[in-house]
């Protein structure tokens, strides 16, 4: 189980990166007063796939082998204070890729991106030993 653990705990810095670059891109078109662009939503979508694959892996860790989550996690507590913020991560991410399929909805995405990227961040500052947990 650790061979899917260890991918997860390191994915989260690709997520990171492009809920980062994602969210720079739409800040630079919104301050420019222009719509989305095909790259723009490249990144966004990049930015969910890269998500999914981490609740795909999260959710294998969780499911497989409760030998890891005991040596991760100290309590149910602990899980859940990771396990929450990460799912609203999810949702946040998705709604920015919803919103993106709309020129007019730069901000929405923008925001909706942020969002994303602040529940990651609070997810991840929950495990025990916080971003190298």
């Amino acid at each position: 189980m650790e061979v899917i653990a260890l991918p997860h705990s390191t994915l989260v810095w690709l997520a990171l990166l492009a809920g980062a670059a994602t969210a720079l891109k739409l800040a630079l078109a919104s301050h420019q007063r222009a719509g989305i662009t095909s790259a723009d939503r490249t990144l966004v979508v990049t930015f969910v796939g890269v998500m999914d694959v981490q609740a795909v892996l999260g959710a294998a860790v969780f499911l497989g082998n409760d030998e890891v989550l005991d040596a991760v996690f100290q309590s149910a507590l602990d899980l859940l204070s990771h396990t929450v913020p990460m799912l609203f991560a999810l949702l946040a991410a998705h709604t920015a890729a919803h919103w993106s399929k709309s020129p007019t909805k730069l901000r929405h995405t923008l925001a909706a991106t942020v969002l994303a990227l602040l529940f990651v961040f609070a997810g991840t500052l929950a495990l025990p030993r916080g971003w190298f947990g």
